[in-house]
């Protein structure tokens, strides 16, 4: 018989792997289970099946990932680059960064009232209409605590206020 800490018989059922995190890798599939094996193809399914799962980490393998539309950041769900090889092997220097190209989009990372995300190892760039118009061209943060940016890169994002990183009434560390 098998005892739990408790002193109460437990039994054995079906067992399953539970991963840290979501796995996203340019040669991804969204209708995959997300796992390093079986990674995921947008960035933004990782951060739903993530919060879906009770997880807070999605792991972004080193490569290019254009978007159409924002990324939405959710609570507690960290967002890391810098894996390569498989994901055997992590570099958070950024030799192998992950980069989203925003393509216009009017925001890359967008975020409404969201606490408690680290952001590392990801270049973000290109994002913004004009930089006539609008806020927040890389990153768009709005009533959001604890935000961290580190071994990032935020370039060549266009808007009228806040190019690379427009945050308001939140805090940003970088």
């Amino acid at each position: 018989m098998i005892y739990d800490m408790a002193g109460n018989i437990a039994y054995r059922t079906n067992t399953f792997e539970m991963y840290p995190a979501m796995f996203v890798a340019t040669g991804g599939i969204d209708t995959a289970k997300g796992y390093g094996s079986q990674p995921l193809a947008t960035i933004q399914v990782g951060i739903d099946k993530a919060a879906n799962l009770g997880l807070n980490e999605v792991r972004i393998h080193e490569g290019a990932y254009d978007i159409t539309s924002p990324i939405i950041l959710a609570d507690n769900i960290d967002l890391r680059g810098g894996f390569y090889n498989g994901f055997n092997q992590y570099d958070q220097w950024g030799g192998y960064r992950a980069t989203i190209k925003g393509n216009n989009v009017a925001h890359i990372l967008s975020g409404d009232g969201v606490d408690n995300i680290n952001i590392k190892s990801i270049n973000i760039t290109k994002g913004g209409q004009t930089a006539n118009n609008g806020e927040g061209g890389g990153v768009w943060l709005d009533n959001c605590q604890q935000i961290e940016f580190s071994y990032c890169s935020i370039s060549t994002n266009k808007a009228k206020d806040g190019g690379g990183i427009y945050a308001f009434n939140s805090s940003v560390r970088l």
